[in-house]
């Protein structure tokens, strides 16, 4: 899977989600890649784990990011971070 593809699927749905936060793409020493989403006076965090972006197309991460409802768990948690696993998405 395209990992750059993946990248950019999560930083158009997050964009879409938080339209005036700044959003930064941070790669994990572990193969991770995390987004840090700066919305207002909080800045949200979700970790794309390594499992899960090698094991999904761009297509897929497309329709899992709202099927699992990230954008509505990141806000509820609000600076927890959000990890998108081949599950779904849980609070680490």
């Amino acid at each position: 899977m395209s990992e750059s593809a993946n990248i950019n699927e999560v930083r158009l749905y997050l964009a879409t989600e938080f339209p005036d936060a700044r959003i930064e793409v941070i790669k994990e020493e572990t193969g991770d890649i995390s987004f840090a989403v700066e919305a207002s006076a909080t800045t949200h965090l979700l970790t794309m784990v390594n499992e899960y972006g090698e094991s999904r197309t761009a297509a897929q991460v497309a329709e899992d990011l709202p099927s699992f409802g990230v954008a509505d768990t990141m806000r509820s948690l609000g600076e927890f971070r959000v990890l998108l696993t081949p599950s779904g998405c849980i609070f680490a």
